[in-house]
């Protein structure tokens, strides 16, 4: 007899994406900050952690480091930068078309600032404040999270064509004889979640 269950219905086991950062690569960080201090003490305790430091004074020493950034994983920008300020320095990095994850921080986390920030595409905004174990922290949630991303787009191009697309793999599919079965022994279709775009295409 066939069991006309939702759960057994939809069957398969979820995607899991798989931890493809080692937890011994070393995180490699573009930094703009112009506070010397301020700079040279964060990067020292950075390094000292396990992170790989370029530092910048201001964007103009960092546009001439920009045509290779495939070696990075992350840009920290401080948000008020001389000349160029943080902001748009962002909108040039991305016009250039840069899109490593950028991170701001701040001496002066204003609301209207970090909603700017996350309109043009920055993936944090941290104050300073918080000490550098909190942003340690962040960066390294920002970076497995850029790299789990990438991997998914990777799998999805190379499962492109006759293989199911990214987002069939994240769904279980429907075992569509079965769901059949169960609509001509007269189970409403409203018992079976989801499935009036793959009927349709059945033709039922």
């Amino acid at each position: 007899m066939v069991d006309c269950s939702q759960d057994d219905v939809w069957s398969g086991p979820p995607t899991e994406v798989p931890d493809i950062r080692s937890k011994t690569d070393a995180i490699r960080v573009l930094f703009v900050e112009d506070d010397e201090l301020y700079r040279e003490a964060l990067a020292d305790e950075l390094s000292g952690q396990g992170f790989t430091i370029e530092s910048f004074a201001d964007a103009a020493s960092l546009a001439v480091r920009l045509d290779d950034t495939a070696d990075f994983d992350v840009i920290l920008l401080d948000w008020s930068l001389p000349q160029t300020s943080g902001i748009d320095l962002l909108s040039q990095l991305r016009r250039r078309g840069i899109d490593l994850p950028v991170v701001f921080l701040t001496g002066h986390s204003l609301t209207s600032n970090e909603i700017l920030a996350f309109e043009r595409g920055a993936i944090d905004f941290i104050d300073k404040t918080r000490g550098g174990e909190v942003l340690m922290r962040r960066l390294r949630l920002v970076v497995d999270s850029a790299a789990r991303r990438a991997h998914r787009l990777r799998q999805a191009r190379s499962e492109a064509g006759d293989r199911p697309s990214l987002l069939e793999r994240r769904r279980p599919r429907a075992d569509h004889r079965r769901i059949q079965h169960c609509l001509s022994a007269g189970v409403e279709r409203r018992t079976l979640p989801e499935l009036s775009g793959d009927l349709r295409s059945y033709a039922l």
